[in-house]
Protein backbone atom coordinates (compact mmCIF):
# COMPACT_ATOMS: atom_id res chain seq x y z
CA UNK A 1 0.00 0.00 0.00
CA UNK A 2 2.89 2.22 0.88
CA UNK A 3 3.69 1.46 -2.89
CA UNK A 4 0.94 2.25 -4.33
CA UNK A 5 0.29 5.50 -2.51
CA UNK A 6 3.86 6.63 -3.36
CA UNK A 7 3.33 5.84 -6.58
CA UNK A 8 -0.12 7.82 -6.93
CA UNK A 9 0.68 10.74 -5.19
CA UNK A 10 4.12 10.81 -7.35
CA UNK A 11 1.45 10.88 -10.62
CA UNK A 12 -1.06 13.08 -9.23
CA UNK A 13 1.74 16.13 -9.05
CA UNK A 14 3.25 14.77 -12.45
CA UNK A 15 -0.51 15.34 -13.62
CA UNK A 16 -1.35 18.66 -11.58
CA UNK A 17 1.27 20.01 -14.21
CA UNK A 18 0.63 18.23 -17.27
CA UNK A 19 -2.92 19.42 -17.50
CA UNK A 20 -1.46 22.87 -17.98
CA UNK A 21 1.17 22.38 -19.80
CA UNK A 22 1.11 18.90 -21.98
CA UNK A 23 -0.50 15.59 -21.99
CA UNK A 24 -0.91 13.43 -19.09
CA UNK A 25 1.56 10.42 -18.67
CA UNK A 26 -1.43 7.59 -18.30
CA UNK A 27 1.26 4.98 -18.21
CA UNK A 28 1.75 4.91 -14.44
CA UNK A 29 -2.16 4.90 -14.50
CA UNK A 30 -3.07 1.71 -15.79
CA UNK A 31 -0.51 0.08 -13.77
CA UNK A 32 -2.08 0.34 -10.48
CA UNK A 33 -3.56 -2.08 -8.31
CA UNK A 34 -7.10 -0.37 -7.12
CA UNK A 35 -7.97 -1.67 -3.77
CA UNK A 36 -11.22 -1.63 -1.90
CA UNK A 37 -14.52 -3.04 -2.89
CA UNK A 38 -16.60 -3.38 -6.08
CA UNK A 39 -17.67 0.28 -6.12
CA UNK A 40 -14.19 2.29 -5.44
CA UNK A 41 -12.66 -0.49 -7.89
CA UNK A 42 -15.27 0.38 -10.43
CA UNK A 43 -15.02 4.29 -9.92
CA UNK A 44 -11.13 4.03 -10.85
CA UNK A 45 -11.91 1.87 -13.99
CA UNK A 46 -14.46 4.15 -15.51
CA UNK A 47 -12.37 7.01 -14.63
CA UNK A 48 -9.04 5.69 -16.30
CA UNK A 49 -11.62 4.73 -18.87
CA UNK A 50 -12.63 8.27 -19.48
CA UNK A 51 -8.90 9.56 -18.78
CA UNK A 52 -8.13 8.05 -21.85
CA UNK A 53 -10.91 8.49 -23.86
CA UNK A 54 -10.37 12.23 -23.03
CA UNK A 55 -5.81 11.87 -23.76
CA UNK A 56 -7.15 10.46 -27.74
CA UNK A 57 -9.19 13.45 -27.97
CA UNK A 58 -6.37 15.91 -27.25
CA UNK A 59 -8.41 17.53 -24.39
CA UNK A 60 -5.41 17.06 -21.52
CA UNK A 61 -7.28 18.94 -18.96
CA UNK A 62 -10.13 16.84 -18.35
CA UNK A 63 -7.88 13.75 -18.94
CA UNK A 64 -6.04 14.93 -16.32
CA UNK A 65 -8.86 15.32 -13.89
CA UNK A 66 -10.42 12.01 -14.62
CA UNK A 67 -7.04 10.83 -13.57
CA UNK A 68 -6.49 12.08 -10.62
CA UNK A 69 -10.06 10.49 -9.64
CA UNK A 70 -9.28 7.50 -10.76
CA UNK A 71 -5.76 7.95 -8.82
CA UNK A 72 -8.11 8.72 -6.13
CA UNK A 73 -10.19 5.87 -5.96
CA UNK A 74 -7.89 3.21 -6.30
CA UNK A 75 -6.26 4.02 -2.68
CA UNK A 76 -10.24 4.01 -1.05
CA UNK A 77 -10.57 8.46 -1.35
CA UNK A 78 -14.46 8.81 -1.04
CA UNK A 79 -14.63 10.07 -4.63
CA UNK A 80 -17.87 12.38 -5.15
CA UNK A 81 -19.75 12.96 -8.60
CA UNK A 82 -19.42 16.50 -9.63
CA UNK A 83 -21.48 19.34 -8.52
CA UNK A 84 -23.48 21.05 -10.76
CA UNK A 85 -21.29 24.21 -10.20
CA UNK A 86 -17.82 22.60 -11.06
CA UNK A 87 -18.71 22.76 -14.76
CA UNK A 88 -20.82 25.48 -17.16
CA UNK A 89 -23.64 23.47 -18.04
CA UNK A 90 -26.35 25.52 -20.78
CA UNK A 91 -29.63 26.46 -19.31
CA UNK A 92 -31.34 23.54 -20.92
CA UNK A 93 -29.59 21.14 -19.47
CA UNK A 94 -29.49 22.13 -15.66
CA UNK A 95 -32.80 20.72 -14.24
CA UNK A 96 -32.24 17.03 -15.79
CA UNK A 97 -28.47 16.78 -14.74
CA UNK A 98 -29.58 18.29 -11.07
CA UNK A 99 -32.25 15.49 -11.04
CA UNK A 100 -29.60 12.59 -12.21
CA UNK A 101 -27.51 14.15 -9.43
CA UNK A 102 -29.71 13.74 -7.07
CA UNK A 103 -30.67 10.29 -7.69
CA UNK A 104 -27.01 9.13 -7.66
CA UNK A 105 -26.06 11.00 -4.44
CA UNK A 106 -29.94 8.95 -2.77
CA UNK A 107 -28.59 5.61 -3.86
CA UNK A 108 -25.20 6.46 -2.12
CA UNK A 109 -27.04 7.65 1.22
CA UNK A 110 -29.43 4.72 0.94
CA UNK A 111 -27.05 2.07 0.60
CA UNK A 112 -26.59 1.35 -3.20
CA UNK A 113 -23.00 1.04 -2.93
CA UNK A 114 -23.22 -2.56 -1.16
CA UNK A 115 -26.23 -3.90 -3.17
CA UNK A 116 -25.24 -2.60 -6.12
CA UNK A 117 -21.23 -1.48 -6.14
CA UNK A 118 -20.47 -2.16 -10.04
CA UNK A 119 -23.41 -0.40 -11.38
CA UNK A 120 -23.63 2.25 -8.93
CA UNK A 121 -19.97 3.28 -10.11
CA UNK A 122 -20.98 3.18 -13.53
CA UNK A 123 -23.85 5.48 -12.81
CA UNK A 124 -21.28 7.86 -11.24
CA UNK A 125 -18.52 8.01 -13.57
CA UNK A 126 -20.82 8.31 -16.83
CA UNK A 127 -22.79 11.41 -14.61
CA UNK A 128 -19.22 13.26 -14.85
CA UNK A 129 -18.81 12.15 -18.54
CA UNK A 130 -22.53 13.43 -18.81
CA UNK A 131 -21.14 16.63 -17.15
CA UNK A 132 -18.27 17.23 -18.71
CA UNK A 133 -19.42 16.21 -22.42
CA UNK A 134 -22.24 19.01 -22.02
CA UNK A 135 -20.52 21.48 -20.63
CA UNK A 136 -18.47 21.49 -24.17
CA UNK A 137 -21.84 20.77 -25.75
CA UNK A 138 -19.94 20.16 -29.62
CA UNK A 139 -20.48 16.55 -29.50
CA UNK A 140 -24.43 16.02 -29.58
CA UNK A 141 -23.54 11.57 -30.03
CA UNK A 142 -21.20 11.48 -27.08
CA UNK A 143 -23.41 13.89 -24.39
CA UNK A 144 -26.21 11.26 -25.60
CA UNK A 145 -24.09 8.52 -25.22
CA UNK A 146 -22.72 9.21 -21.61
CA UNK A 147 -26.58 10.09 -20.65
CA UNK A 148 -27.68 6.64 -21.81
CA UNK A 149 -25.05 4.79 -19.67
CA UNK A 150 -26.26 6.92 -16.36
CA UNK A 151 -30.01 6.06 -17.24
CA UNK A 152 -29.29 2.26 -17.51
CA UNK A 153 -26.87 2.01 -14.61
CA UNK A 154 -29.06 3.82 -12.31
CA UNK A 155 -31.84 1.95 -13.39
CA UNK A 156 -30.08 -0.81 -12.11
CA UNK A 157 -29.12 0.58 -8.81
CA UNK A 158 -32.26 1.40 -7.96
CA UNK A 159 -33.97 -2.14 -8.80
CA UNK A 160 -31.35 -4.16 -6.79
CA UNK A 161 -32.29 -1.01 -3.98
CA UNK A 162 -35.88 -2.21 -3.71
CA UNK A 163 -35.07 -5.97 -4.14
CA UNK A 164 -36.29 -7.81 -1.25
CA UNK A 165 -33.36 -9.53 0.99
CA UNK A 166 -33.50 -13.22 0.76
CA UNK A 167 -32.65 -13.34 4.90
CA UNK A 168 -34.24 -11.19 7.40
CA UNK A 169 -31.82 -7.91 8.29
CA UNK A 170 -30.96 -6.67 11.16
CA UNK A 171 -33.73 -3.00 11.72
CA UNK A 172 -31.71 0.26 10.68
CA UNK A 173 -31.68 2.83 12.79
CA UNK A 174 -34.69 4.92 10.01
CA UNK A 175 -36.59 2.28 7.37
CA UNK A 176 -36.52 4.48 4.36
CA UNK A 177 -39.78 2.77 2.30
CA UNK A 178 -39.80 3.83 -1.50
CA UNK A 179 -43.56 3.50 -2.74
CA UNK A 180 -43.96 3.16 -6.68
CA UNK A 181 -46.84 4.26 -8.78
CA UNK A 182 -46.78 3.38 -12.78
CA UNK A 183 -49.09 6.36 -14.62
CA UNK A 184 -49.69 4.87 -18.31
CA UNK A 185 -50.08 6.82 -21.84
CA UNK A 186 -51.47 6.49 -24.96
CA UNK A 187 -49.84 6.22 -27.91
CA UNK A 188 -47.63 9.49 -28.77
CA UNK A 189 -49.92 10.84 -25.87
CA UNK A 190 -48.74 13.22 -23.11
CA UNK A 191 -51.89 13.97 -21.54
CA UNK A 192 -53.08 12.07 -18.35
CA UNK A 193 -56.23 10.03 -18.69
CA UNK A 194 -58.87 9.15 -16.00
CA UNK A 195 -56.50 6.20 -14.85
CA UNK A 196 -53.35 8.26 -15.00
CA UNK A 197 -55.10 10.92 -13.14
CA UNK A 198 -55.87 8.52 -10.63
CA UNK A 199 -52.88 7.02 -10.25
CA UNK A 200 -51.35 10.44 -9.76
CA UNK A 201 -53.70 11.47 -6.87
CA UNK A 202 -52.89 7.89 -4.92
CA UNK A 203 -49.19 9.22 -5.07
CA UNK A 204 -49.93 12.21 -4.26
CA UNK A 205 -51.61 10.43 -0.89
CA UNK A 206 -49.04 8.41 -0.64
CA UNK A 207 -46.68 11.51 0.00
CA UNK A 208 -49.15 13.22 2.99
CA UNK A 209 -49.07 10.41 4.80
CA UNK A 210 -45.41 10.30 6.17
CA UNK A 211 -42.44 12.04 6.21
CA UNK A 212 -41.57 12.11 2.35
CA UNK A 213 -37.62 13.16 1.76
CA UNK A 214 -38.20 12.78 -2.23
CA UNK A 215 -40.43 12.18 -5.12
CA UNK A 216 -39.25 11.02 -8.57
CA UNK A 217 -40.33 11.21 -11.64
CA UNK A 218 -39.31 8.79 -14.48
CA UNK A 219 -40.30 9.67 -17.86
CA UNK A 220 -40.48 6.37 -20.25
CA UNK A 221 -41.65 5.60 -24.10
CA UNK A 222 -41.75 3.07 -25.61
CA UNK A 223 -39.22 2.69 -28.95
CA UNK A 224 -41.31 3.50 -31.67
CA UNK A 225 -39.87 7.11 -33.54
CA UNK A 226 -36.51 8.44 -33.22
CA UNK A 227 -34.98 9.02 -30.21
CA UNK A 228 -34.97 12.38 -29.99
CA UNK A 229 -38.54 12.82 -30.32
CA UNK A 230 -39.40 9.81 -27.61
CA UNK A 231 -36.98 12.15 -25.51
CA UNK A 232 -39.15 15.22 -25.44
CA UNK A 233 -42.02 13.13 -25.55
CA UNK A 234 -41.30 12.09 -22.10
CA UNK A 235 -39.78 15.18 -20.84
CA UNK A 236 -43.68 16.78 -21.81
CA UNK A 237 -45.07 13.45 -19.69
CA UNK A 238 -42.90 13.87 -16.88
CA UNK A 239 -44.01 17.73 -16.85
CA UNK A 240 -47.97 16.70 -17.35
CA UNK A 241 -47.12 14.60 -13.94
CA UNK A 242 -45.16 17.23 -12.15
CA UNK A 243 -47.91 19.41 -12.44
CA UNK A 244 -50.72 17.51 -11.47
CA UNK A 245 -48.59 16.21 -8.43
CA UNK A 246 -48.25 20.56 -7.39
CA UNK A 247 -51.74 21.23 -7.84
CA UNK A 248 -52.51 18.06 -5.39
CA UNK A 249 -50.23 19.68 -3.19
CA UNK A 250 -47.61 17.81 -3.28
CA UNK A 251 -44.10 20.30 -2.69
CA UNK A 252 -42.70 21.01 -6.22
CA UNK A 253 -39.10 21.26 -4.11
CA UNK A 254 -39.21 17.17 -3.20
CA UNK A 255 -39.78 16.75 -7.05
CA UNK A 256 -37.04 15.53 -8.98
CA UNK A 257 -37.67 14.62 -13.07
CA UNK A 258 -35.18 11.83 -14.89
CA UNK A 259 -36.42 11.83 -18.91
CA UNK A 260 -35.42 8.59 -20.23
CA UNK A 261 -37.30 8.71 -23.31
CA UNK A 262 -36.35 5.32 -24.81
CA UNK A 263 -33.32 4.12 -23.15
CA UNK A 264 -33.52 1.73 -20.33
CA UNK A 265 -37.71 0.67 -20.78
CA UNK A 266 -38.98 -1.20 -18.30
CA UNK A 267 -40.22 -3.77 -21.00
CA UNK A 268 -37.13 -4.51 -23.40
CA UNK A 269 -37.96 -4.63 -26.94
CA UNK A 270 -36.56 -4.24 -30.64
CA UNK A 271 -36.07 -0.88 -31.92
CA UNK A 272 -39.78 0.74 -33.34
CA UNK A 273 -41.57 -1.99 -31.48
CA UNK A 274 -44.65 0.26 -29.65
CA UNK A 275 -45.01 -0.92 -26.48
CA UNK A 276 -47.98 -0.21 -24.39
CA UNK A 277 -45.95 -0.79 -21.03
CA UNK A 278 -43.06 1.25 -21.89
CA UNK A 279 -45.47 4.34 -22.43
CA UNK A 280 -45.37 5.26 -18.57
CA UNK A 281 -44.10 7.39 -15.90
CA UNK A 282 -42.78 6.35 -12.81
CA UNK A 283 -43.73 8.24 -9.80
CA UNK A 284 -41.13 6.78 -6.82
CA UNK A 285 -42.14 8.57 -3.58
CA UNK A 286 -38.99 7.88 -0.64
CA UNK A 287 -40.10 7.99 2.60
Amino acid sequence: MRNLVRTVGGLAAVLVLAACTAAPDLGELQAIKPAGDDFSKGLYKGYAALAKAEYDEADWKDSAYFARKAEDAAIGVDVLPDKMDQRKIPGGAVEELAAARGRLVSARSLGGRKKAGGELAKAQTSFDCWMQEQEENIQSEDILACRSRFLIAMSKVEAAMEAKPKAKAAPAAREVARHKFHAFFGLDKSDLDSAAMAVVAKAAAQVKKADTSRVWVLAHTDRSGSADYNKKLAGKRADAVQARLTALGVDAKLIGKAVYGEVAPPVETADGVAEARNRRVEIVVVQ
